[in-house]
């Protein structure tokens, strides 16, 4: 494996970024994902980072090359789902104008309205073979790193150095022999939802990266989200299996996927309505029993509870719907945390943007993109995903139009 072998990706990229400008800061975007590090918006939102800010800067210049471009071809075109996610974020507007904390819910539907955007950026700039090329590129890069960091935080745990590459144990018993890996990330179950981004990425067609490199990449991916101890290893395996019966092409491939996708869901949803009890030192003490005292049941419903008190809009955009023993907390679950947070409607109009993106998807089907939006949703049963950025990001590659053939050479 030699870094020659990624030269024409280089050059590829680079020529991408140096032609529009626009591109070249969605491209900072992705390449600042899994650092959330000296945010310089950090006291404006503590989960802001410095994607929001690249983000932000390539939507004015994409905005205001499309005004430029308004009577010619290169103009945006209108789309149904764009409509759906138009809907979705003036819902979220409704939403924060009868929120208790307006301050919190304005700074959120900004939040909102640049997930939206990096959406429709993804769409627009993954439309040609060369711009997926630059794409896929610039994630193995962060992903290659954040593995890098991963390892890097295990070896010095192990040597009893506490950096700020670990994480708590959550509800695992801590121990001396394992650790929870985030990495550059807020979390570890950010970091292991991204692994499932950054896999879909290096899979999908026309991505111009070397075999030897992104099989690299994908074992790095891999042993990742498996020290993360997080629930989304669950939606990397689903990701992984959907992927390997696409490629065979066989019926018995194509049911072990479907079983596969099936014993995730049933996975999640148990880890939710009961209470592992795992020690990762000890797997032979594995224990599970249903109860209705677990953290994540109480989260669940007391968050459904919210949501059917507030039906129309909401607690607000950014509130924490659910109760642990009188502590606000977040659903983790996306759909009910949408539901208590934007209200119904809303969560309506992005699951219709969602169903529009997948009737009117390119033929044949991007398996790896799709199969990643599947990891991603198995993951959303138990945490919350609507404001992780990368999620928005693939879905918008999914909404890319086919590239044309001649970008393609």
């Amino acid at each position: 494996m030699r870094l020659r072998g990624l030269s024409p990706a280089f050059h590829s990229a680079a020529e991408a970024a140096r032609e529009d400008r626009a591109f070249a800061l969605f491209l900072a975007a992705l390449a600042t994902l899994p650092f959330g590090w000296l945010s310089p918006l950090g006291s404006l939102y503590d989960r802001a980072g410095w994607t929001d800010i690249f983000i932000a800067g390539a939507a004015l210049l994409w905005g205001a090359e499309r005004l430029r471009a308004w009577r010619t071809s290169a103009r945006l075109r209108l789309e149904a789902w764009h409509v759906a996610l138009g809907l979705f974020l003036l819902l979220a507007v409704v939403s924060a104008a009868f929120s208790a904390d307006r301050r919190s819910g304005a700074v959120n539907v900004v939040l909102m309205a640049e997930l939206v955007m990096a959406a429709v950026l993804a769409a627009d700039f993954g439309s040609s073979y060369r711009n997926r090329r630059a794409i896929a590129l610039v994630v193995m890069g962060g992903a290659l790193i954040t593995a890098a960091l991963a390892a890097v935080a295990l070896a010095l745990f192990y040597l009893d150095v506490r950096t700020g590459l670990i994480a708590d144990y959550g509800e695992l018993v801590p121990s001396d022999r394992y650790a929870r890996v985030k990495a550059g990330f807020y979390k570890p179950p950010l970091l292991a939802s991204y692994c499932i981004f950054a896999s879909a990425v290096i899979a999908m067609k026309g991505n111009g990266l070397p075999r030897s490199w992104r099989a690299v990449t994908q074992g790095a991916l891999a042993a990742t989200v498996v020290v993360t101890f997080s629930r989304a290893v669950i939606g990397f395996l689903a990701a992984l299996a959907v992927r390997a019966a696409a490629a065979r092409r066989s019926p018995v491939w194509r049911t072990g996927a479907v079983l596969a996708v099936a014993t995730a869901i049933a996975l999640m949803a148990g880890l939710t309505l009961g209470t592992l009890e795992l020690d990762p030192t000890q797997p032979a003490e594995l224990g599970y029993r249903f109860s209705d005292e677990g953290v994540r049941y109480r989260e669940l419903t007391t968050s459904l509870r919210t949501a059917g008190d507030h039906p129309f809009v909401g607690l607000g955009p950014g509130e924490l719907p659910g109760s642990d023993y009188g502590r606000p907390v977040r659903a983790h679950f996306t759909p009910a945390n949408i539901a208590a947070t934007v209200g119904f409607p809303a969560l309506a109009a992005l699951i219709v943007a969602i169903a529009l993106i997948w009737w009117r998807r390119p033929r044949p089907t991007e398996v790896a993109i799709w199969s990643g939006l599947l990891g991603l949703a198995i993951d959303g049963v138990g945490q919350d995903i609507d404001h992780f950025r990368h999620v928005w990001i693939l879905l918008g590659l999914a909404a890319a139009r086919t590239p044309d053939d001649d970008d393609s050479a």
